[in-house]
């Protein structure tokens, strides 16, 4: 019979598809008698050792042509007659922990951090809980051989879930290559801080790039008192995006539901976008209407002009233009932009050093929307698995630069 098992060590003797099951079931003898020096492994006793009947045991393999395989296994027991202890012929090739083969092991470990473990267990033919597990096993060996250094610059960023996966968890990412570095289970000033505090030495890290969170620059200051924190421009575009929106608001509330025509919900569409962005309809359109409505138009002069500061090439200029822009916001809006000024009294220093920076820093949006799809994935809720897909599988987790709208 030809070997289509083509593991060393065992022989087939037949094969049979089972067809409703989609199963191949291979019966097969270990080809070689065991080998040793006349000792039980028990007790190490010489020349006690006799035959004692076949022993039939079950093993899982790597699925082929769309059919689960199962190895039906006979090996040769023995017995000492010293100890009264029996023991079996070695089957090379097979996974001491589990009835699988060392291969199909290996093969479930690479699959569950390619695709869902349910799938993979599914495939196989055994249950989605020995799937994790050896996940788990695969996912604490890579930790062991590898870690990835901390890079010059860092993003810090997070993944927010709802009532199914409360809380949040911490994504810390190479902001030079777009790779994420490692993951946190939650987003805690000392959690942060003690990932930090293991690199401490660390003469290539620059500085971070970082949302609007008090902690993020608390621990950022408390592990690297020197290195430079940027605010993530991105966060600044939505809140001059807000503050036009709280306008719009504001206009639709004292016009009446009876103006809310079509054309409102036209409008508010174009105002996130950047006037230069706009087709030459959408800006005649928009310039049409806006006319007729002060604030809102004022509201997104004053976004259009606070965008433009993030031309600048130079961090003095900036700087000047932001102070301009600060004086500019009339008295009827800062209550919509007080987010934004407020921003640029408690974080200037942070939002100025995004200037003059010879590459431009941004944390890429792709992120958060991979790791949710990850996460609603049947079965691949817990953070551990999560985790060991993203730093440990094959998922293509590199981003392009965002594209910022404001």
């Amino acid at each position: 019979m030809i070997d289509i098992l083509d593991i060393p060590g065992l022989s087939p003797i037949s094969s049979i598809v089972n067809e409703p099951d989609k199963t191949l079931i291979i019966e097969a003898k270990i080809s070689k008698e065991l080998v040793h020096s006349g000792e039980c492994p028990h007790c190490g006793a010489s020349g006690r050792i006799r035959l004692w009947g076949k022993r039939h045991r079950r093993y899982r393999d790597i699925p082929s042509r769309g059919y689960r395989v199962l190895i039906k296994l006979e090996s040769q027991r023995y017995s000492c007659n010293s100890c009264k202890k029996s023991f079996c012929q070695i089957a090379v090739g097979m996974d001491p922990k589990r009835s699988m083969t060392l291969r199909c092991s290996e093969w479930i470990a690479q699959q569950s951090l390619v695709t869902t473990s349910s799938h993979v267990a599914e495939q196989v033919g055994c249950s989605q809980k020995t799937v994790m597990e050896i996940a788990f096993e695969y996912i604490r060996k890579q930790e062991r051989k590898s870690r990835r250094p901390l890079p010059s610059w860092l993003g810090i960023t997070e993944v927010h879930f709802g009532r199914k996966m409360k809380g949040r968890w911490c994504v810390l990412i190479d902001l030079e290559d777009g790779q994420i570095v490692e993951m946190l289970p939650n987003c805690s000033q000392s959690s942060i801080r003690a990932w930090l505090l293991s690199f401490k030495g660390s003469l290539q890290f620059r500085g971070a790039c970082i949302g609007m969170c008090a902690q993020y620059r608390t621990a950022l200051k408390g592990a690297f008192p020197g290195a430079e924190i940027v605010v993530d421009k991105a966060q600044m575009f939505r809140a001059a995006n807000d503050a036009v929106n709280r306008a719009y608001m504001r206009s639709k509330v004292a016009a009446g539901e009876k103006r809310f025509s079509v054309e409102w919900k036209q409008v508010r569409s174009l105002l996130p976008s950047r006037r230069s962005d706009l087709l030459d309809h959408e800006r005649r359109l928009l310039d049409s209407w806006i006319r007729g409505h002060k604030d809102i138009s004022e509201a997104y002069r004053l976004k259009e002009e606070f965008l433009e500061i993030y031309e600048c090439k130079q961090r003095r200029d900036a700087e000047l233009a932001l102070d301009r822009w600060e004086h500019n916001v009339p008295a009827n809006l800062r209550s919509q932009f007080k987010e934004l000024l407020f921003a640029l009294k408690s974080w200037r220093k942070e939002i100025l050093a995004y200037f003059g920076n010879e590459k431009s820093l941004e944390l890429p949006e792709v992120v958060d929307f991979n790791i949710k799809q990850l996460c609603r994935a049947k079965g691949e809720n817990s953070f551990e698995m999560v985790r060991g897909k993203v730093l440990f599988g094959r998922i293509a987790l590199r981003s392009s630069r965002r594209r910022l709208v404001a």
